[in-house]
């Protein structure tokens, strides 16, 4: 299960894939037009397109394999240049840009139609015009000038500031609604996490299981393989690490505690999957970390740009408003017969709050626009949340009132920096 996740990724993730498709689908469609086009007598009425000779056909063809090779390498530029700008705001950002399926729908029809038209070439002779088969090649030629036109304004689009972090957002709403249900009791998960680890407390375990293959980053448990494995050998296993974290090689992975262990035949490692870098799978705090990222390097001497900065604490502002009405992931699984099974380290509401506000308001300390939108942040945070959730907002709130009094100069500025400009904490000049 594990594994297939990282799998998953991996394929969402690379440029390669989309070609090859293009490439094995073209030959499928040359062998299906051909023999159709074998079968119809030429200048039948069957075969409703192209009716001009031999000469006519090729010069079509060789144009349209030529066309399309100037698309894939405009294409490539293309995204190669939005990789570069995208990393400006975040290195961890680059990874929307690789899955992007309009990137991806535009390189593997711009290779069909090339691998199509060159293979189509090759039929044509003067005795023989496959019309069906041309008459197809145009038609694909047609769909890719349409798709790349689509492209490029996609590619304009999504370099934009609001696309970028509204895309971080999305994907970490996404998995906020995928994980967490909507009808729990926030708060809840504090006391079942506390009663869980109170299972081993004090306890020596049986077995350190080290992981054994090459180190990365901690993005995917196959937790359900893992509270049967547990529920199997009568044990508790309590990882050692969570999603999100690096893991290197020979590092602890897991700690086995109970009677009896088999330390040789366990298949632990397989149902932890590794990969080089953190997705938004089963990791919700990698979007807030993504947004922080973009958040602080704008705030930067070298940057200066405090609107950018709001932009991205808009979609903090949303994600910590979901998180903080649902109950989050205990990190605790108990089997059948009700025994802890599973003791997985997870996110504390603390921790996503500490994660979406510090640095910012470290960073900004000194910006007027940055601190009217993180004191209506803040402010709206401690109104609507849940009784349980307002201690950290509220330690925020009073850290931000510090960070104000020594960061301006002036009483008047403190003033203004002191005031929001609506209920929910909209900012002078922050859309």
């Amino acid at each position: 299960m594990a594994r297939l996740a990282r799998l998953r990724e991996r394929a969402r993730e690379t440029l390669w894939l989309a070609p090859v498709l293009g490439l094995l689908l073209a030959l499928a469609l040359t062998v299906a037009t051909i023999e159709f086009d074998d079968v119809v007598e030429v200048g039948s009425s069957a075969v409703i397109g192209f009716d001009g000779g031999p000469d006519s056909a090729r010069s079509i063809l060789a144009t349209i394999a030529t066309s399309m090779l100037t698309f894939l390498a405009l294409t490539f530029t293309l995204t190669v240049v939005a990789l570069q700008l995208a990393s400006d705001f975040s290195p961890r950002l680059l990874r929307s840009f690789l899955s992007s399926p309009v990137s991806k729908l535009a390189l593997g029809l711009f290779v069909a139609t090339f691998t199509y038209a060159v293979l189509v070439l090759r039929e044509v002779s003067p005795e023989n015009v496959p019309e069906l088969s041309v008459t197809v090649a145009i038609v694909l030629a047609i769909v890719s000038v349409i798709v790349f036109v689509y492209y490029v304004s996609d590619i304009a689009q999504s370099l934009r500031v609001a696309s970028i972090v509204e895309r971080a957002g999305e994907e970490t709403r996404q998995e906020i609604n995928r994980s967490l249900p909507e009808d729990g009791e926030p708060g809840r998960e504090e006391a079942e996490r506390d009663q869980g680890w109170r299972a081993i407390e004090g306890a020596e375990p049986l077995d350190v299981v080290a992981w054994r293959e090459d180190p990365g980053i901690l993005t995917a448990i196959d937790l359900e393989g893992l509270r049967t494995l547990a529920s199997r050998e009568n044990v508790i296993i309590e990882l050692r690490a969570q999603v999100g974290d690096f893991i290197p090689m020979g590092g602890p992975m897991a700690a086995i505690y109970g009677r009896e262990w088999d330390a040789e035949d366990h298949g632990l490692n397989r149902r932890i999957a590794v990969s080089k870098e953190r997705t938004y799978r089963q990791d919700a705090a990698f979007g807030l970390r993504q947004l922080v990222d973009v958040a602080i390097r704008a705030l930067s001497p070298g940057i200066n740009d405090p609107t950018t900065a709001v932009q991205a604490l808009d979609q903090i502002h949303d994600l910590l408003l979901r998180l903080g009405t649902r109950r989050l992931y205990p990190g605790v699984l108990r089997g059948e017969d009700d025994e802890v099974r599973v003791l997985v380290p997870v996110h504390s509401w603390d921790d996503y709050v500490h994660l979406g506000v510090d640095e910012i308001r470290i960073f900004g300390e000194g910006s007027l626009q940055l601190n009217h939108r993180l004191l209506g942040m803040l402010r709206d945070l401690a109104d609507r949340l849940p009784e349980i959730r307002r201690p950290a907002v509220e330690l925020q709130l009073n850290l931000l009132t510090e960070s104000i009094e020594s960061g301006f100069a002036n009483e008047t500025d403190r003033e203004r920096a002191r005031r929001t400009t609506s209920a929910v904490g909209g900012s002078e000049g922050g859309g």
